[in-house]
């Protein structure tokens, strides 16, 4: 299957071309972006759907830079799609459907947006290897009151033809209202769960007026949301010496939010520090969400793991979160084991609702960055400096002692996902399953590809970041090399026999390409799937309705 025979894969024709100028302010990050951004019915608070858990400790909530870095105009939203007569991608038409000459203006999210366009979403389905079909339309049932030329207006995504997110620069003011009430900052979802949109608003308001430059790189724009750290953190100070934990936790994870969007979009201390103030959001951060977390019912371990595998490069100590249910855990009582591998810009300290799912099956997690982000001590320029990780953190898990080894499962997010398909392959005998969520496997790494993927969803110049991430030292290193380096199809990998595997992603995901999950059923052992219709990067906001449910299945053995 090679996509890139076709010119709209490649988004290369005459229509697509010059479409994906980045923002070119802090006040169009903010107003076109986190500010009022449109549809989040049914998603929990780190972009993912509200699964069974009830919260496992007080005030407990979730999720999910090179230099030359500067912000993007694709959209960090999650649009509801328009119908569309066009087949849905098959293992035989794997190519994206072209764009339409019209798109709408405005949508009626018809009131609780409980009715589905398309086939019924139904929670745990999967496919096997042959053949499959993607999810329905998402849960908001749209409707186009009026049509707009696309030259005039459209989204910043060439592969969401079947979608059009509202333009604000065009808005009414009751318009306004009523998608600002749906937009992640004020429903504290992906990227501001934890957060109060009344923290974020001042700060935001104040760097439009100071004239912060654009691309969320400068001091300035880190800095401008440590005062409001500070005295957030200082209030929840406050509420824990008056014995208030559930405030106290409340207020901890509101600064530890504002200092994840001050080190957004991207750190690393591979091979060295990527940004010093960044980097002192994010120590920061970890800081004060331990203030919460250690205090939980069910609270966070932070444990620095010894990597006993590492060579070519790495560092000896793997930093990883552990949390366990009540009365599980021990030698005796040994629990089932999730572990989380975080993506390119949500680490440790912004998983935890996804943690609390966990708990609330009986299940404990282990939560680790990957290669190239965060405190993750491999090696990022060497592909498999991740099979020695693993192979470090599996014999830790297995010496502590806590964790039922005949129970232990991988859920990848984004660029984690990559390394969730290549676990599955690479340690197959030592998992009982994985997700790769939004995977990129092969395809992504293409230079067409990557050399358009900074004018889609992700709110910043997407890369820099994933050239750095990658161990590449320029962007034009990486789009000329990664391929050859990291993709799992042209090194064998996904030749091999894998554990089962679950391959989640919506099917306009602009980050990652739907076709490096569907490229899995054409090599190696038999794999499962759901993909959304209309849904972009990770499948959001229904991925989840599937996620827990094969999980939950594969834990039983089913």
């Amino acid at each position: 299957m090679d996509p890139t025979s076709s010119k709209q894969w490649l988004m290369g024709t005459d229509k697509f071309e010059g479409r994906m100028p980045h923002h070119e302010s802090i006040q169009a990050l903010w107003e076109t972006k986190w500010k009022f951004p449109v549809s989040t019915k049914n998603n929990d608070r780190d972009g993912t759907e509200t699964g069974t858990a009830a919260a496992s400790g007080a005030g407990s909530s979730s999720s999910s830079a090179a230099s030359s870095l500067s912000l993007s105009s694709g959209d960090f939203r999650h649009p509801a799609p328009i119908p569309t007569p066009t087949p849905t991608p098959s293992l035989s038409s794997s190519v994206p459907r072209p764009l339409p000459e019209t798109v709408p203006s405005h949508f009626d999210f018809g009131g609780s947006g409980s009715s589905v366009v398309g086939d019924k979403i139904e929670d745990g389905d999967s496919v096997s290897t042959t053949s499959f079909e993607t999810a329905g339309e998402a849960s908001c049932s749209p409707t186009v009151s009026d049509t707009t030329d696309v030259e005039t207006v459209r989204p910043n995504h060439p592969r969401d033809d079947a979608t059009y997110l509202f333009s604000i620069s065009s808005a009414k003011s009751q318009e306004e209202e009523e998608y600002s009430s749906l937009s992640p900052c004020t429903k504290s979802v992906y990227p501001f769960h934890d957060g109060l949109f009344e923290d974020f608003s001042p700060v935001f308001n104040s760097m439009i007026a100071s004239n912060v430059p654009a691309g969320g790189l400068s001091p300035e724009y880190t800095r401008a949301f440590f005062p409001t750290a500070q005295k957030v953190e200082e209030e929840g100070d406050e509420a824990m010496k008056a014995g208030d934990k559930e405030k106290a936790s409340d207020l901890y994870l509101r600064a530890a939010c504002l200092l994840r969007i001050a080190r957004f979009p991207y750190i690393t201390a591979y091979p060295g520090i990527s940004d010093p103030d960044k980097w002192e959001a994010w120590e920061w951060q970890k800081k004060v969400y331990m203030k919460a977390a250690g205090e939980w019912k069910e609270p966070v371990e932070e444990v620095d793991v010894p990597h006993v595998f590492a060579g070519d490069g790495d560092r000896d100590k793997i930093p990883i979160y552990v949390r366990v249910p009540a009365g599980l855990g021990t030698e005796k009582k040994k629990c089932p084991v999730v572990i989380l591998m975080t993506g390119l810009d949500g680490y440790r300290p912004d998983n935890t609702a996804r943690c609390d799912e966990f708990l609330a099956r009986g299940w404990g997690s282990v939560t680790v960055e990957i290669p190239g982000t965060a405190d993750c001590p491999a090696n990022s320029a060497d592909p498999e400096a991740s099979e020695r990780l693993w192979d470090s953190l599996l014999q830790w898990m297995e010496k502590d002692g806590r964790f039922k080894m005949s129970h232990v499962m991988v859920w990848g997010l984004s660029s984690g996902g990559y390394y969730a398909v290549r676990i599955a392959h690479t340690h197959k005998d030592k998992i009982r399953g994985s997700i790769g969520q939004g995977a990129g496997t092969h395809w992504f790494f293409d230079k067409d590809w990557l050399k358009y993927v900074d004018g889609h969803e992700y709110p910043f110049k997407a890369s820099p970041p994933l050239a750095m991430k990658h161990g590449f030292t320029s962007v034009e290193d990486y789009l000329e090399n990664a391929k050859k380096k990291f993709s799992l199809l042209d090194n064998g990998i996904l030749q091999k026999p894998s554990t089962r595997l679950l391959m989640i992603n919506g099917t306009l995901d602009g980050l990652m390409p739907i076709e490096d999950s569907m490229l899995l059923f054409e090599h190696g052992t038999p794999k499962e799937a759901r993909f959304f219709s209309g849904a972009l990067h990770m499948g959001y906001p229904m991925a989840n309705s599937a996620v827990y449910p094969w999980m939950e299945a594969v834990m039983k053995g089913e």
